[in-house]
């Protein structure tokens, strides 16, 4: 792992976690703390392999853990638009709006056919 290259850090983490974990299982993970439903990849021994494969590169061998930490949880959070996440995710965004607004529009005209239908009868019963 320690020879996937890379000569910047983001580089480096990002080529090391994508030889071992698909966009699907990133998403998962946050970096360093368990939150909502994700799980913190800080404290599981794959964390310590990354690290190791990145400080065995000579030009990474004094890098911070909390700087790696950082590239990953900027991998981990963009993992979702990867393969086509994003457009994916505009898509059902627009579907929603979509069958909101084709929601409201039948509901406000059955309300409409209904005030009509109340006035009517107020028409009929006042005469």
């Amino acid at each position: 792992m320690s020879l996937l290259g890379g000569k910047k850090l983001t580089e480096a983490v990002t080529l090391v976690m994508r030889a071992l974990m698909c966009p699907d299982l990133r998403t998962k993970f946050n970096a360093q703390k368990a939150k909502d439903e994700k799980l913190a990849f800080k404290s599981t021994f794959l964390f310590k392999v990354v690290v190791d494969a990145i400080h065995k590169r000579p030009l990474f061998k004094q890098t911070p853990v909390t700087e790696i930490l950082h590239v990953m949880g900027s991998l981990f959070s963009r993992s979702g638009d990867e393969n086509g996440g994003r457009e994916r995710r505009r898509e059902n965004a627009a579907f929603k709006r979509a069958a909101i607004e084709a929601f409201k529009k039948k509901h406000q005209n059955k309300s409409k056919s209904l005030q009509q239908k109340n006035q009517d009868d107020d028409d009929l019963s006042s005469s």
